[in-house]
């Protein structure tokens, strides 16, 4: 079971969002995508190939999890992000 990430931050992470798939979560994450003018015409798979072969600013990660619970806090799933790049 996994589920996929986006988070954006320097030195720590600043936005998180979650999807069932690639493309859920990248629609999930709009709001901070469409913030950049060369994605905001992009279809969602469009930014799923960038984000693959980073060249994004920011990260989109498969969590080896199962997919969190109602409630689940944010720094659990930063937790399960940290645990994942390891």
């Amino acid at each position: 079971m996994s589920f996929y990430m986006i988070t954006y931050g320097t030195a720590q992470i600043e936005e998180l969002f979650i999807g069932e798939t690639e493309e859920s979560t990248v629609a999930n994450a709009r709001e901070l995508i469409d913030q950049w003018p060369e994605y905001a015409e992009l279809s969602d798979e469009e930014i799923v190939e960038l984000a693959k072969s980073e060249q994004t600013e920011f990260d989109l990660l498969e969590i080896h999890a199962p997919w969190p619970v109602d409630g689940t806090s944010r720094s659990h799933l930063i937790a399960l992000y940290e645990q994942q790049c390891s």
